[in-house]
């Protein structure tokens, strides 16, 4: 049964990752009737009210899910990114992420993935995902130093990662240190010029310096490149000069 409901789960994702919704109702109906009282479950039944945009739902469901999973660092992590992100409860968000922060550092490994290699890189992202929220719930409870250092450890963890980098770039430029951020930038840009965030964040610092026509470009193509998430500048582009 372990086996046949992987199985299921991972068709799930699968599914959750393109967007098909309707595909994901099915999995979850078909991988509560194998085993209802799974945390596994119920993390996926979270993930696909999120998706949802069913925030109060996702919310209650990842609070009832802890207290029955306490011990789960995936339900854990899911519970502080919906308060990051559809609440910005970003102090409450951030006890969950110290904590996992804590067991982390302690040694305790996050239980995900298969046997392997598949595990190991697992384990990576999920670490790095904790740095991510954790950099961003730092930074928001005003704890910058705190905020660079959790950024600094996700960029050393996958130094192939573009997203890690424009968290630290975020800091950087609350920091005053906007030449370094935007270095950072343009080094990621670089590396993967279809980065949304690295172009939105561009055109942030572009826009303090001044540079209005650079700066709507730059947020131009963040739109381009993730519509759900940025939007063009109203208005249309600056004339030259």
């Amino acid at each position: 049964m372990e086996e046949k409901l992987a199985a299921i789960i991972r068709e799930a994702y699968d599914a959750l990752f393109g967007e098909r919704l309707a595909a994901v109702r099915s999995a979850l109906d078909r991988a509560k009737r194998l085993d209802a009282g799974s945390g596994d479950v119920a993390l996926l039944e979270i993930e696909l009210l999120d998706a949802s945009g069913d925030d109060d739902e996702a919310l209650a469901a990842a609070e009832a899910a802890l207290e029955a999973f306490p011990a789960s660092m995936a339900i854990r992590l899911k519970l502080a990114t919906i308060l990051q992100d559809g609440y910005d409860a970003d102090t409450e968000a951030r006890e969950h992420l110290e904590q996992l922060f804590t067991r982390i550092d302690s040694g305790e490994a996050p239980g995900c993935g298969s046997d392997g290699e598949d595990t190991a890189r697992a384990k990576q992202h999920f670490v790095l995902e904790v740095l991510l929220a954790l950099a961003d719930a730092r930074a928001a409870c005003h704890d910058l130093s705190g905020a660079l250092s959790a950024a600094e450890r996700a960029t050393k963890l996958a130094p192939e990662d573009s997203f890690a980098p424009v968290a630290m770039s975020q800091v950087l430029l609350a920091l005053g240190r906007a030449a370094e951020a935007e270095r950072l930038i343009e080094q990621t840009l670089e590396r993967d010029p279809r980065n949304p965030d690295a172009h939105d964040l561009r055109g942030h610092i572009l826009t303090a310096r001044g540079d209005q026509r650079g700066a709507y470009e730059s947020f131009a193509r963040a739109a381009a490149f993730d519509g759900k998430r940025f939007k063009v500048p109203v208005g249309g582009a600056p004339g030259p000069g």
